[in-house]
């Protein structure tokens, strides 16, 4: 088992984790390490300031506060995990605002200049940790912010610009992460099936108030004259 960083630029390996020292990290035993710890090691044992980059997982930030990197669950074998590395802006103004967005500061903050509010890594960083601070941005027409932001917070879909809420993979991972995020997709989505079935899945039956009208009635029929493990087969 190991975690293996990488150049998200240049795809080489700039760090590996071997299985004694997560051991040694994971000292309790619960299969994973934190954004936080995994950053500090690396800028310890590669020299690269705390300031200077990000780690993502799978292209989608890490929040240091919130996410962890799993290499274990309880009844599957170790496995071997590939975190992305991706360097900041050298500007010394900007590092100094990523810094502190990435340490808590909200993007509500009314001391942050707006050409902040526009810079796309650092409200990146922001709505990977707070999701509705997509409404605070002049990027809410950005496909990769608007994705992290409602992965994060799934009513953060309302903040987005109309096209992305018309966006299949947007808003299937807003209702995913909040199904009453179901409100605030385009109507054409609202009719789609498979968004509302994830969004059902996560709010149940009161997510259909949201759907489009024929198939609210179609499935609220069906969910009161059915049993609730059967009706929700018939939304595919």
């Amino acid at each position: 088992m190991s975690i293996t960083v990488i150049n998200a630029l240049m795809g080489d390996a700039i760090y590996s984790l071997t299985g004694q020292e997560l051991n040694e990290l994971d000292c309790l035993g619960y299969g994973s390490i934190s954004a936080a710890e995994l950053k500090d090691l690396i800028s310890t044992k590669c020299g690269i300031p705390l300031d200077d980059f990000r780690l993502c997982l799978d292209e989608t930030p890490l929040s240091l506060f919130r996410d962890h990197i799993c290499y274990k669950e309880f009844d599957m074998p170790a496995q071997d995990v590939m975190v992305q590395l991706l360097m900041r802006p050298v500007s010394e103004i900007q590092r100094g605002w990523w810094h502190r967005v990435e340490v808590g500061l909200s993007l509500a903050e009314a001391t942050i200049p707006l050409e902040v509010r526009g810079d796309k890594d650092i409200v990146l960083s922001a709505v990977s940790n707070r999701g509705q601070d997509l409404q605070y941005s002049s990027l809410n027409d950005d496909f990769d912010i608007v994705l992290a932001a409602v992965r994060c917070h799934g009513y953060a879909l309302q903040f987005a610009n109309p096209v992305l809420r018309d966006d299949y993979a947007v808003v299937l991972s807003a209702v995913t992460r909040t199904g009453m995020a179901l409100q605030f997709a385009s109507k054409r989505l609202r009719a789609n099936r498979q968004v509302i079935r994830k969004a059902v899945n996560d709010a149940g039956v009161n997510a259909l108030k949201f759907a489009c009208r024929g198939l609210q009635i179609e499935l609220t029929r069906h969910a009161s004259s059915m049993h609730s493990t059967w009706w929700f087969d018939c939304i595919d």
